[in-house]
């Protein structure tokens, strides 16, 4: 095994992610996002005019902040909870 073969070797094991530890996204692309809020990437981009989400660009790329999208989450189940009728007691 040649030095360059050790020390691609090497870098790559030390950027393996523990197994028990996965990677979480800080940001994602837009189409990712429309993917985790099971949407289209048109009500994306209308969160984003509408300041709902957090993105920004890096290079030519619009990346929108995982913590965003878990905040509009938020704040949509809170709303529905909000105005949700009260459930009926169940029948004993």
């Amino acid at each position: 095994m040649d030095t360059h073969s050790r020390a691609t070797e090497r870098r790559e094991a030390h950027f393996q992610p523990p197994a028990d530890q996965p990677i979480v996204p800080l940001a994602v692309k837009p189409r990712a996002a429309a993917a985790m809020l099971s949407t289209g990437l048109t009500r994306i981009y209308e969160l984003l005019n509408a300041g709902e989400l957090v993105s920004y660009h890096d290079g030519r790329s619009r990346l929108i902040t995982t913590e965003s999208l878990r905040n509009y989450v938020t704040r949509k189940v809170s709303a529905s909870n909000d105005t949700a009728p009260p459930t009926a007691p169940a029948a004993a």
